[in-house]
């Protein structure tokens, strides 16, 4: 585990430090570390695609209490972000989401993070509420069963 966190922490900061930066605070690696651990130790899900011994890519969420499921982080490596990556990662959780059976997919982002906006834009979340700092999104009821099923494979069948 503590491999996965470093790989985990690593990306983060390559990631989000900058975008952390232009909305004026700073990417703390101690901090997100922690933070990492206690959301690991707390249920929630880390799903990792390597190539070549580096980490490519993640998706990590946690099921809630009200039967949603929380998007904490989808994070692709600037040296992988062809595609390919964030397919197999989007296939990967929703072989497991579908076993889930979420009422609905939440997420929040940084209002700065352009590729996340688009990536929520392009998967047909809907925005839920927008502050200066964050957008809010939702996915949810049968468009969610449908947009699953198509990205584990599963074709045709509603779950």
């Amino acid at each position: 585990m503590k491999e996965t966190v470093d790989a985990v922490v690593e990306l983060d900061r390559i990631n989000m430090a900058p975008i952390i930066a232009e909305s004026g605070g700073a990417f703390s690696v101690s901090r997100r570390r922690n933070k990492l651990i206690e959301e690991l130790e707390s249920g929630s899900v880390i799903l990792t695609q390597y190539l070549h011994d580096k980490l490519a890519g993640y998706i990590q969420y946690i099921p809630r209490e009200a039967g949603d499921v929380y998007i904490l982080s989808i994070q692709i490596h600037p040296e992988y972000r062809s595609g390919l990556v964030l397919k197999k990662l989007l296939k990967s959780a929703a072989i497991d989401l579908l076993q889930r059976q979420p009422k609905s997919l939440t997420s929040s982002v940084h209002r700065n993070n352009g590729p996340s906006i688009a990536l929520h834009t392009r998967l047909g979340f809907l925005v839920t509420s927008e502050t200066d700092e964050r957008i809010e999104y939702i996915y949810d009821g049968i468009a969610l069963r449908h947009k699953l099923n198509q990205f584990s494979g599963n074709l045709g069948k509603v779950c």
